[in-house]
C-alpha cells in the first residue's frame, strides 16, 4: 500500500491526544459540559479513521472515499442510537465493559462503564466527516504533481 495510512496522520494522532488529555486531566478540572462535548468531537473524528485504517491494514490497500463515508455513517448511527435509545445505551455499556474487562486481563469480570445518554451530544456528529474528507483528499493528485506528470 503506497502512501500514508490515515492512522499515521495528524488528525488521528491529534484526536487521540485530545481524548487522552481530556479524559485523564481535563475532566477532573473543567466543567462536564465542555469536556463531555470535547470527548464526543474527538472520538467521532477518531473512530472512523481507526476503522478505515484497520480495514486498510487488513486488506493491504487504501480505501476510497466511498468506503470512508460508509464507515462514518455507521459510526454516526451507532453513536446516535446510544444517545437516543436506552436499549442501545445498555448494550454499549455491557459490550464496552466486557471488552475493557478482557483488555485488563479479567476474562470473567466486566468493567463498569459510565454512560449518560444525552441527545445534545449529537451536536458532535459532523466530526465523523473527517475520515471521508481525508480519504477524498488522498484520492486526488495534488496540482503540482499533476503538472510534473504532464511534462
Amino acid at each position: 500500500m503506497k502512501g500514508k495510512n490515515l492512522v499515521n496522520g495528524p488528525w488521528f494522532v491529534g484526536s487521540l491526544a485530545v481524548l487522552l488529555v481530556n479524559d485523564h486531566i481535563l475532566k477532573a478540572t473543567a466543567p462536564a459540559l465542555i469536556t463531555g462535548k470535547l470527548s464526543d468531537f474527538a472520538g467521532l473524528a477518531m473512530a472512523p479513521i481507526l476503522i478505515v485504517g484497520t480495514i486498510e491494514f487488513a486488506f493491504g490497500r487504501r480505501q476510497g472515499q466511498r468506503s470512508a463515508w460508509m464507515v462514518a455513517l455507521c459510526v454516526a448511527a451507532v453513536f446516535a442510537s446510544i444517545q437516543l435509545h436506552p436499549g442501545a445505551a445498555d448494550t454499549y455499556r455491557t459490550t464496552m465493559g466486557s471488552i475493557l474487562g478482557l483488555a485488563n486481563g479479567f476474562p470473567i469480570q466486566q468493567v463498569n462503564i459510565l454512560h449518560a445518554a444525552d441527545p445534545w451530544d449529537l451536536i458532535a456528529l459532523p466530526a465523523v466527516a473527517v475520515a471521508p474528507l481525508l480519504a477524498g483528499r488522498a484520492e486526488r493528485p495534488h496540482a503540482a504533481a499533476a503538472l510534473t506528470d504532464r511534462a
